[in-house]
């Protein structure tokens, strides 16, 4: 038997699963793509995040192998003259003093003529 009351119930039951079923399908896909954005910004931090121990390790790398010449200690030397001739711009000239000992295994800063040492450059702007 079918009815108005019946007629009217059905199409707004009706009405309202269509909806509903709208609505769930436009938040489960909203929530994939939030999800998908996400994940997205996810990896491209973590990209970010490698390149950038990558470039640091190699930046540290590099800086270890700095270019040594070697000097031939003169009558009269100390090592912090020699330090002074080849002093960076940027750096105090006690670190270098200190560097250049350490890398020569010098202690007491005693030179003896005749005897080679390295010195580091580490760019074209030393005195």
């Amino acid at each position: 038997m079918y009815t108005s009351y019946q007629s009217i119930y059905s199409v707004r039951n009706n009405h309202q699963t269509v909806k509903n079923v709208q609505h769930r399908f436009y938040r489960r896909q909203s929530r994939r793509l939030r999800r998908m954005i996400v994940t997205a910004l996810f990896i491209l931090m973590l990209f970010i995040a490698c390149g950038s121990i990558v470039q640091a390790w190699t930046q540290d790398k590099n800086e270890n192998h700095a270019l040594y010449k070697e000097v031939i200690v003169m009558n009269g030397d100390t090592l912090w003259d020699i330090a002074k001739q080849y002093l960076p711009y940027d750096m105090d000239i006690r670190d270098y003093v200190n560097e250049i000992a350490k890398h020569n295994h010098i202690r007491g800063g005693f030179l003896m003529a005749g005897e080679v040492i390295e010195i580091p450059i580490y760019n074209k702007a030393s005195r």
